[in-house]
């Protein structure tokens, strides 16, 4: 259970990693930092904007406890079947973190 959480944007003053996609973020780019107390665990992470967005977008519709991959199989279902794409009929094997459709799609 969360008992608290706070998540805010911020302008990069340094480099920094997503800590879902492992994007470096880099200077000037705007990013998320979160930090919240979690089933008595205290955490902190910095995101890029379209994975904070796709998490929210997540957390929104499901309103569970999140794995990255949850949220990547999420994603995906929600947008790989029906990519402009095509590559298969199962969608792309593109990650999604990584895919730039998706990304723009949330404010990448």
């Amino acid at each position: 259970m969360m008992e608290f959480y706070n998540g805010t944007y911020h302008t990069a003053h340094k480099e920094y990693k997503c800590e879902c996609c492992g994007k470096v973020i880099q200077k000037g780019e705007r990013y998320s930092r979160e930090s919240g107390k979690w089933n008595g665990d205290f955490f902190e992470r910095i995101l890029c904007v379209p994975c904070r967005e796709m998490l929210d977008h997540y957390c929104t519709e499901v309103e569970q406890e999140f794995t990255w991959d949850d949220v990547q199989e999420f994603i995906r279902d929600e947008h790989c079947l029906k990519c402009e794409k095509g590559i298969s009929d199962d969608g792309c094997d593109e990650w999604v973190f990584d895919c730039s459709i998706i990304r723009t799609k949330y404010g990448g």
